[in-house]
């Protein structure tokens, strides 16, 4: 059967993806289907200097990806994709634990205010991912039923650690062990359409606003910082809001007075304890006093 163009040129796409020159993503492919091949056959296939394409199965047998029979014709077999990918990806994580520990050891404890722009989707959620995986105490969310769904399995590993999480939602969704409650104007603001936002608050120390195109494909707008004096600051603003939507709806659900005044003073009394990001504001500008927040 023969191979759509377009198809051959995505899977040597891919190789080159996943680190190959694009020659060498070319034999490997070549290989695929019309192997065992001399490399001189190669070369003619594919209208390439013999010289260059020798070289090129010489790079690939370092890498693992084709291994050449030791006989006088010296031909060249790729190895199955199954095992190429294996390699590459062990390789990888290898290559991958080995950065993060050296990287690691470079990273800079002083304070940065400074405020980023996120240009890209995976930039975006990438980054809220990290922030999950690093949260402490607390996780404040203002989140868009869409990009919810994107970050709902690290929610769960961030809640199984033990982190509360107390997220401001748009529509009714499972996320166990969570404090969700739903915005009082959840069906007016998403039909406005202006996108899918994620506000994220960690440990009142970290901040990220985004505002994702409706169909997630592009960002829109999207910052992230952690400076210690806007993230604290987020913080409260959002606490506050979650717990006025949360306030709203017990007081409307209220048999009579009573009882909505014992919802309010519920509210005016509960807190989340104390946030490593007021401890740091504290520690940075009152000469290392630490304070509940």
């Amino acid at each position: 059967m023969q191979t759509d163009t377009n198809d051959l040129e995505q899977a040597r796409t891919s190789l080159s993806a996943l680190g190959f020159t694009g020659l060498e993503a070319e034999i490997y492919v070549f290989l695929l289907q019309e192997s065992p091949a001399t490399g001189y056959r190669a070369a003619q296939a594919l209208k390439k200097p013999v010289a260059n394409t020798y070289k090129a199965i010489q790079s690939l047998q370092k890498k693992g990806a084709v291994v050449v029979d030791e006989g006088e014709n010296r031909l060249c077999r790729p190895i199955p994709v199954e095992e190429l990918i294996g390699q590459i990806s062990r390789n990888f994580k290898r290559h991958q634990e080995r950065a993060e520990l050296l990287l690691k050891d470079l990273t800079s404890t002083t304070y940065d205010d400074r405020i980023y722009q996120l240009q890209t989707v995976e930039q975006l959620f990438e980054r809220c991912r990290t922030m999950l995986r690093e949260a402490n105490k607390v996780l404040l969310l203002n989140i868009y039923p869409l990009a919810l769904r994107e970050i709902r399995n690290d929610l769960l590993s961030t809640i199984r650690r033990g982190v509360e999480v107390h997220a401001l939602i748009y529509q009714p969704t499972d996320l166990p062990n969570a404090n969700l409650v739903i915005h009082q104007q959840a069906q007016e603001i998403l039909n406005l359409r202006i996108g899918q936002a994620v506000t994220m608050v960690v440990d009142g120390s970290e901040i990220l606003h985004g505002l994702l195109t409706n169909d997630m494909k592009e960002v829109q707008q999207a910052i992230w910082s952690k400076s210690t004096f806007l993230a604290w600051n987020n913080h409260r603003s959002l606490l506050s809001e979650i717990k006025h939507s949360a306030m709203i709806s017990q007081v409307l659900a209220a048999q009579n007075y009573l009882e909505m005044r014992r919802v309010v003073t519920k509210y005016q009394e509960s807190s989340l304890g104390t946030v490593p990001g007021f401890n740091q504001l504290a520690e940075r500008y009152q000469g290392g006093r630490k304070a509940a927040g």
